[in-house]
């Protein structure tokens, strides 16, 4: 069962990524040049928690942390802590995603 749960999170926290670039692109902002990352903030002062004008990887990660739990709010629409069978249907039912192409 916890290896569901894993697989079934890393799949949401890849099939959000596709989502937030979809969004980047839609918006109009285009790879910048090459650089991707799945960021939502290239503000260097927000991202520096400590502000001592780096950038640590535990910082950075909190930022993605922060994005992954809001999507997995979203589809844990019962908001009993897990993402069950009905909440992904429903989530890739939204997203137009079938069961033939769902792999």
């Amino acid at each position: 069962m916890k290896t569901i749960h894993i697989l079934m999170f890393t799949l949401a926290a890849v099939l959000l990524s596709t989502l937030a670039f979809a969004d980047h692109y839609h918006k109009g902002y285009g790879y910048h040049h090459g650089c991707g990352y799945g960021m939502t903030n290239w503000n260097m002062g927000t991202l520096d928690g400590d502000n001592d004008g780096a950038v640590t990887f535990e910082e950075f990660g909190k930022t993605q942390t922060d994005r992954l739990r809001s999507a997995f709010n979203l589809i844990d629409t019962n908001k009993d802590g897990e993402i069950d069978e009905s909440e992904w249907n429903e989530l890739k039912r939204v997203h137009g995603i079938g069961e033939d192409n769902a792999s």
